[in-house]
């Protein structure tokens, strides 16, 4: 049976040869002789050539059996696929996230940095530009700019990738040019990863989702909210809170959910899309509301052995890195545990050879940090503090 052919189809495919064999063995056995037949040979001819055909119409069969059923098809076939029942695949989505913007003085007079304003890497191999983001309290909504007043030394601004996808992700402290001058800001910066954009929903990813669709069609389910949220755009963290408000205390007959794309935050458009998609799906009567994640930034502080042959600042600095990639994880409600950050302290490195006992402190602490289920734990480098003892 041929790769990819469901096993109820019981269909058998033969090779050009096998069916060639396959022809002499029945004229053979027709005329009473023994097939001997050679390249030259005017029967060999005739059974290589409906062998040829007959190869051709096996990969038409193949080709419609895989195109008829998801688990099979591929690329623009699943698109048709789901899309006669009303389902598309999600599109890629931009990196998008905070950047600062600074003059090396206070302003002596009011600048304005309008929305469009591109900011970008070494080169320009990485293309930012400023969006409207009620959200930024520098953001005028009527001048559609960021303002920096005067006496201000700093700002901070949402800035979104020119182009879709996760290739336009980059680390902290990598958009540090203006693409045209004039603005009145002397220095741009990334201080966080901006790592949210995804590339388009793979075929693996749609046949997966096109699963929880069917399973949703039945409204106001759990399984319906989420897959509504989960629809509007990849990457998005959800916390459903059930019989609860936004304050994550009970509130019978009302739900909050919870949700943050890869930023820690949500733009004002997502949210509103993202409450769009729930309403549409939500119990006639039951209350709602979507809200962002509030952020919790705590300090993490240990101490660690490094191995004689080990580098101590490149030991230190994988030990930090590897704190920080599982700290920001975590998910929304996640809490985060001591010995877990031993354990990845441990591993970050194979000169690291012991992290010393009760040195592991979260907040000044030794206790693990417990958080609400509106709570998201997210940290910045300079708050993990790894020395050695």
């Amino acid at each position: 049976m041929a790769a990819g052919l469901p096993s109820t189809a019981n269909l058998q495919f033969k090779t050009f040869d096998q069916l060639v064999a396959d022809f002499e063995n029945r004229w053979g056995g027709a005329t009473g002789t023994t097939p001997n037949l050679k390249s030259g040979s005017v029967a060999l001819a005739l059974f290589q050539t409906y062998a040829t055909q007959i190869v051709y119409f096996e990969f038409l069969l193949q080709a419609v059996i895989a195109m008829a059923r998801l688990s099979t098809a591929s690329g623009s076939d699943v698109d048709s696929f789901v899309n006669d029942f009303g389902m598309t695949r999600l599109a890629a989505t931009f990196a998008t996230g905070p950047v600062t913007l600074s003059v090396l003085s206070p302003a002596v007079q009011q600048a304005t940095i309008p929305v469009g304003t591109i900011i970008q890497s070494q080169g320009g191999v990485y293309q930012y530009q400023l969006i409207a983001d009620t959200n930024q309290p520098a953001y005028n909504e009527s001048l559609n700019a960021y303002v920096l007043e005067a006496t201000q030394t700093s700002i901070t601004a949402t800035a979104q990738a020119v182009f879709a996808g996760a290739s336009q992700n980059v680390q902290a402290n990598i958009l540090t040019q203006l693409g045209q001058a004039g603005s009145g800001i002397d220095t741009v910066t990334n201080s966080a990863p901006i790592i949210n954009g995804k590339d388009p929903e793979t075929d693996a990813q749609v046949k997966a989702r096109f699963v929880q669709f069917i399973a949703a069609l039945s409204k106001a389910t759990q399984a319906a909210i989420l897959f509504a949220v989960n629809s509007v755009q990849q990457g998005l963290d959800v916390n459903l809170l059930d019989n609860m408000n936004s304050a994550a205390e009970e509130q019978p007959g009302m739900f909050t959910v919870v949700v943050e794309d890869g930023s820690g935050t949500l733009s004002a458009a997502l949210e509103s899309a993202i409450y769009a998609a729930v309403d549409a799906v939500r119990a006639f009567t039951i209350q709602f509301t979507v809200i962002p994640p509030t952020l919790v930034d705590p300090t993490i502080a240990l101490n660690i052995r490094v191995a004689p042959s080990g580098n101590v600042t490149a030991v230190i600095q994988n030990v930090t890195t590897a704190i920080l990639d599982y700290v920001n994880s975590l998910t929304i409600g996640e809490e985060l545990y001591l010995l877990r950050l031993v354990q990845v302290a441990e591993d970050a490195d194979p000169n690291v050879v012991s992290v010393q006992p009760g040195s592991v402190l979260i907040d000044g602490e030794a206790q693990d940090l417990g958080i609400t289920p509106v709570q998201l734990v997210r940290v910045t480098s300079g708050n993990i503090t790894v020395a050695t003892y």
